[in-house]
């Protein structure tokens, strides 16, 4: 994890972007973001972790999930929580094709993890 941040933040080492006006860099990332930006990942998968509510709230909220927006140019996003006791895992997609989750599917099952699909497909 260390090499990627580096990647990403070596060239602010360099003396000519430190000297660089603010609104130069604005507009050299945007140029930059929209050229590699989203387009070397096919998913970003984002976890809360383990949500604990208050115990008075706790017989008001049956379940919860973390969705997060699509990508403009990655298919997937996902984000995972864990509430009372169960993991959920909402994936979005800006593909028809649900190639993904069948195979998370398939490779759950394969642990013995019992799993519970939902959809919004028609």
């Amino acid at each position: 994890m260390s090499a990627r941040i580096y990647t990403n933040v070596r060239d602010e080492e360099r003396l000519v972007l430190k000297l660089a006006p603010l609104f130069l860099k604005n507009i050299a990332m945007k140029i930059i973001f929209k050229l590699v930006g989203e387009r070397k990942y096919t998913l970003a998968l984002s976890n809360l972790g383990v949500i604990k509510l208050p115990g008075q709230m706790c017989e008001y909220v049956e379940r919860m999930d973390f969705i997060l927006g699509v990508q403009s140019s990655a298919p997937y996003n996902s984000g995972v929580l864990t509430y009372d006791g169960k993991t959920y895992f909402n994936i979005i997609r800006n593909i028809k094709e649900p190639k993904l989750e069948f195979a998370l599917y398939r490779v759950l099952r394969s642990e013995g993890i019992h799993v519970l699909l939902e959809s919004n497909d028609r």
